[in-house]
């Protein structure tokens, strides 16, 4: 208190005071040695208004330094902690004109510039309407930081960080001036002002605000690495990268984690036009696009989450499997969506317009979940969706031959539906002749694409409540050559063949002769003889995991259908040989559940 009475004092040089309070004013020195202990105390700190008295005599009196200016704005830093809001709200607009003073004196030293950005970013986190007051003064943030030199360039973002708080209980129309803040500065030049954009974009505003959404999937095509990867996982953080399993919505929950998909869909739309006719379009060959590769791919994602959220569940992309078993309660969702007229945008169901942005994404990027999310989509509602693609089958086949294997598997399965559901009986057959002949050529993509497309065509072909009539001998050559490749020394052709056997024996028994268990027969011709290689390769050690889980699945399905079928007892004791148990018990699981189907 010794000390910081003497600088009360000699803040007093001009006041008209008694004689005998007079005191001689201390020299810089001595306000050195003075000021490094009133950094310290907290009593001196709660000395308002006198510690103003004493920043403002450090900064701009007689006779001052560098040093005594830092340590000014270093008394700023301590009064914002060791003062309440209530205490300082009277004094903060005067520090705060304080400190932007020093800001915008370029002939201040740099260092002392860069302590005066946080010391505003620390007053306007203890006094968030200092912020709200004056958001031109973050702009002015934004804008400075290309300017400024490296280590003021962290200062700046230290600010921002800590005034981006503030901002979080703002409503309309203030919040609007916010959004347009981070709108201006998400595709600035420089990769700082991105970074904070992005920053800003995830503190101020919540999970469903469109705004800062796209803000965030713009991002996510960021020219920059470091900036890409915050922004995709920011805009997953709601259900997690790695989410292993849906989880049910808490529907009492007051902050909802995704916008409304139709919403969502209509800012996106309405943005992808205006960037159409503006100068940020990309061209990628003959097709002009909204947004990067990237970007688009997120957007559409996110719209996939969007939907799902909808629909009542946590969205999980984690794999095509997890997202399938989602599918029945997005089913129910999108069939509401195409059946009301209050969820159309700008004349248009929302359905109709993602399927489109899907499609003119794909039409220049070959993406294996993209493809996925049209196949879901479709799926879920084929009969009111599949028609849309009879014209574009050519364009389904070129992803059915693609060098993904995730793309052409979910390509043949949309390409399969599509056929099933909007040709005819005639026309199904036409191309189930193409496909078989393709099976037998000798490109693996050709055959893999072909395989799995005739076991989907045959699937939802024999489930459709629609019969539409095909020669049973296509059926029966259809089944034969995918029975071939069962002997395939490549595994990939191995799979898929399992995969189609067991998708048309999903709704009808194997078109094949019978045959005999007991037989050597190796043309693979009948059904017993199909039985034999699977049993073979159960029992194979040269044989993955992933083959016999394959081979367990469509030994079961197999069982499941036809009621006459011979060697169900057969096919459930070498299951339960204890040569095939030990391969995991998860395949029984699921072999339980196809029999518990029946």
């Amino acid at each position: 208190m010794i000390a910081w009475s003497l600088v009360l004092l000699l803040l007093f040089q001009e006041a008209v005071i008694n004689a005998e309070h007079k005191r001689t004013p201390a020299n810089t020195r001595i306000k050195l040695k003075i000021l490094p202990f009133l950094l310290k105390s907290r009593e001196a700190a709660n000395q308002l208004p006198y510690a103003i008295q004493v920043i403002f005599d450090c900064l701009y009196g007689t006779n001052t330094n560098l040093k005594l200016k830092s340590m000014a704005v270093q008394f700023v830093y301590h009064l914002c902690t060791s003062c309440t809001d209530i205490k300082m709200a009277p004094v903060g607009p005067v520090l705060l004109s304080g400190m932007t003073k020093v800001i915008a004196d370029l002939s201040e030293e740099s260092k002392l510039r860069g302590l005066a950005f946080v010391a505003v970013g620390r007053l306007c986190k203890l006094l968030p309407a200092l912020a709200v007051r004056d958001i031109a003064m973050v702009q002015s943030f934004f804008d400075l930081l290309p300017k400024e030199s490296n280590e003021n360039k962290l200062a700046i973002q230290e600010a921002i960080s800590l005034i981006a708080p503030a901002f979080k209980e703002l409503t309309a129309p203030s919040l609007f001036l916010v959004e347009a803040l981070v709108m201006s500065n998400i595709e600035a030049s420089e990769p700082l002002r991105r970074m904070m954009a992005l920053h800003f974009a995830d503190v101020v505003f919540l999970p469903n605000n469109l705004s800062s959404r796209y803000c965030m999937l713009l991002a996510t095509g960021d020219v920059s690495e470091e900036i890409r990867n915050e922004a995709l996982q920011l805009i997953h953080s709601a259900v997690g990268l790695n989410a292993t399993k849906p989880q049910i919505l808490d529907k009492s929950a007051d902050e909802k984690l995704f916008p409304s998909f139709v919403d969502m869909l209509s800012f996106i739309q309405t943005k992808a036009e205006s960037r159409l006719s503006s100068n940020a379009k990309v061209i990628v060959g003959t097709h002009t696009l909204p947004f990067n590769a990237a970007a688009f791919e997120q957007i559409i994602i996110y719209l996939h989450m969007c939907l799902m959220y909808g629909a009542g569940e946590l969205p999980d992309i984690e794999s095509a499997t997890s997202m399938k078993a989602q599918a029945p309660t997005m089913a129910v969702y999108v069939r509401q969506l195409l059946c009301n007229k209050e969820a159309d945008t700008a004349g248009e169901n929302a359905v109709h317009i993602y399927l489109l942005l899907i499609q003119q994404f794909l039409s220049t990027t070959r993406n294996s979940l993209v493809m996925m999310c049209l196949l879901e989509l479709v799926a879920v509602a084929c009969d009111q969706l599949a028609m849309q693609f009879v014209d574009k089958l050519d364009w389904l086949q070129n992803f059915m031959y693609s060098g993904q294997l995730e793309m052409r598997e979910h390509a043949a399965e949309l390409f399969g539906i599509v056929v099933a559901v909007g040709l005819n009986g005639p026309k199904i057959e036409h191309v189930l002749e193409k496909l078989v002949k393709n099976i037998k050529e000798k490109s693996l993509e050709i055959q893999h694409g072909s395989m799995l497309a005739v076991g989907y065509i045959l699937q939802k072909w024999a489930a459709s409540p629609v019969k539409k009539n095909i020669a049973l001998t296509h059926v029966q050559e259809a089944a034969k050559s995918i029975a071939v490749l069962l002997s395939s020394r490549n595994d990939v052709l191995v799979f898929a063949a399992c995969t189609s056997l067991g998708e048309l024996a999903r709704s009808l028994p194997l078109p094949l002769p019978p045959g005999e268990l007991d037989s050597k027969d190796s043309s693979l011709a009948t059904t017993a003889a199909v039985v034999n290689v699977l049993f073979a390769k159960l029992t194979s050690s040269q044989e993955s995991n992933a083959i016999k889980e394959k081979a367990i699945n469509t030994l079961a399905k197999l069982c499941v259908v036809d009621n006459s079928f011979p060697w169900r007892r057969q096919i459930l004791e070498k299951l339960l040989d204890s040569q095939v148990i030990y391969i995991c018990a998860c395949m029984h699981t699921r072999l339980g559940k196809k029999h518990r189907c029946r």
